[in-house]
């Protein structure tokens, strides 16, 4: 019973990501941060945080995944583009940050937003409310981004996400969007592990590229 319930939180955390099972494991680059904590430093990415050195890799290339020693908690990140010839831009130019409202937009856009994309997934089996959607900021306060609380029921288990989203512009049709998720098995192990996940989201930061 424990075996599947570690493959269901996997599984559960990879759809978020890429659609399909993708985790696996692989050779690490990680690197020593500080007081017991490692570097995740993803291949061919330009970003990184950090995670307790204990917590298993579950896969270090272009994504990169790690599990708590109770193997009921991991975290996941992953970058890509998001274009932005969808969005009318002049929307945006009075605002203080724009970029903050544009990431309000792909979250809550009611048929093609990220949690659109979830519900057409899973249904409502998604729980979300907007008092758990919450401005974040990263990168030593240089990046703003939002923070999505959820849950949702698999079978008999109940799962407990936090999203972490970050944008970062390219040029004036585009920008990246890196995802930073934190899923866990049970409210118990939810509330154990999450200052993992917070300080993961604290030590995020982009290479002195940008």
């Amino acid at each position: 019973m424990t075996s599947n319930k570690n493959k269901t939180i996997r599984a559960a955390a990879a759809v978020f990501l890429t659609g399909s099972l993708l985790f696996s494991v692989s050779c690490s680059k990680n690197q020593q941060a500080e007081d017991g904590y490692l570097l995740a430093d993803p291949d061919g990415s330009d970003y990184s945080y950090s995670y307790p050195e204990e917590w298993n890799i579950l896969r270090s290339d272009s994504m990169f995944a790690v599990e708590s020693p109770d193997k009921k908690a991991n975290i996941s990140s992953s970058s890509y583009e998001l274009p932005l010839d969808k969005y009318d831009l002049s929307v945006y130019a009075e605002s203080e940050d724009p970029y903050s409202d544009l990431l309000d937009d792909y979250i809550n856009l009611e048929e093609t937003g990220y949690i659109a994309q979830l519900r057409a997934n899973f249904g409502d089996n998604i729980i979300f409310s907007e008092e758990n959607i919450v401005d974040i900021s990263v990168d030593e306060g240089k990046r703003s981004g939002k923070k999505l609380i959820y849950h949702m029921k698999v079978g008999d288990d109940e799962f407990y996400f936090e999203t972490a989203l970050i944008l970062l512009p390219v040029d004036r049709n585009s920008c990246y969007l890196y995802d930073l998720t934190y899923t866990a098995l049970g409210e118990e192990a939810y509330e154990t592990h999450k200052a993992v996940f917070e300080k993961a989201v604290e030590s995020f930061t982009f290479k002195e590229l940008f």
